[in-house]
């Protein structure tokens, strides 16, 4: 296997100040001329779908929207420009069928946007003075770019090692070919089955309106990864008793309270959280599945 950590770019460190400096951005009045490219419009947009007028309408108050910005659709800024608080402007937006939205995607939408002011991005300098006003103990714009460039350089590492991981399941997996029960494959494949539907109702997909035909076929293709995952899951068992791989209660409670730190509660209400879904057996695994691979890792022949 190989172990390839990526290298941090100072483009990459340039990006990470230019978002600080647009998290602190001001918004400046633009007075005695019409909205230009680069400006911000705050608008209040109402928008009805062509396909089917009488439907709820789109609704967004006080929407900032950047003309030209990289996420905001041409037809925007093309009817945008030139506009100056009170105006009204009336005009269409054809989605791509591959928009990030569902909702929207393929469909037209007509939008009447009502302007409520017209402004302009102003960043503040990116230099020593700005760095200190962060208050988070750098002196100069380098101290921070270094903290940055650590950080990264932690991500990068923490990156390799997982592709390393991910490597040595593959591995495992191509080289151990046995069968596996039909059985546990069809269970498998139902959880992932499910896993995608409930991603697609986060996307705003209505499951009513899902063809059966494609769920048949989602289905159908999920069955491959269903038995990787049988097959992996079943090996790292054998792996496990191979190599005694125990977890012990302290380890159960420490990776609770790591949890109830990410999501900022306590470890009582994690404790309780799980305990309705079943107990903490669910904890025990993974971290049992884990240690299972970090002992396959340990085995194998890595180099940088």
């Amino acid at each position: 296997l190989t172990r390839a950590v990526r290298p941090v770019p100072e483009s990459e460190i340039d990006l990470l100040i230019q978002n600080r400096l647009k998290e602190q951005s001001a918004l400046i009045p633009v007075e005695h001329r019409a909205s230009e490219t680069g400006d911000v419009v705050v608008a209040d947009l109402t928008g009805t779908f062509a396909d089917d007028p009488e439907g709820e309408p789109i609704t967004a108050d006080d929407l900032e929207i950047e003309l030209g910005g990289d996420n905001i659709e041409a037809a925007f800024t093309e009817n945008l420009v030139g506009v100056r608080p009170d105006d009204d402007r009336d005009f269409s937006v054809s989605y791509p069928q591959d928009f990030s939205s569902t909702a929207l995607a393929g469909r037209t939408v007509n939008y009447t946007a009502k302007i409520k002011s017209v402004g302009k991005t102003e960043l503040p300098e990116p230099n020593d003075e700005w760095a200190k006003s962060l208050d988070e103990g750098y002196e100069t714009l380098a101290d921070l770019r270094n903290k940055l460039r650590k950080d990264m350089e932690v991500y990068a590492a923490a990156d390799a090692d997982a592709r390393v991981r991910n490597d040595a399941m593959a591995k495992l997996i191509e080289e151990n070919g046995f069968e596996v029960p039909a059985s546990l494959i069809e269970n498998q494949a139902r959880n992932l089955l499910n896993n995608f539907a409930h991603d697609l109702q986060q996307r705003g997909v209505d499951l009513n309106r899902v063809q059966n035909d494609f769920i048949a076929m989602a289905f159908e293709q999920m069955k491959s990864q269903a038995e990787r995952d049988v097959r992996g899951a079943m090996l790292l068992d054998k792996i496990a008793q191979a190599e005694n791989v125990e977890v012990s209660e302290a380890e159960v409670e420490e990776e609770v309270q790591k949890m109830a730190d990410h999501y900022q509660v306590t470890s009582d209400e994690i404790r309780e959280s799980l305990n309705k879904q079943g107990g903490d057996g669910t904890i025990s695994n993974n971290l049992r599945t884990r240690k299972s691979i970090e002992a396959l890792v340990a085995k194998a022949r890595i180099t940088e």
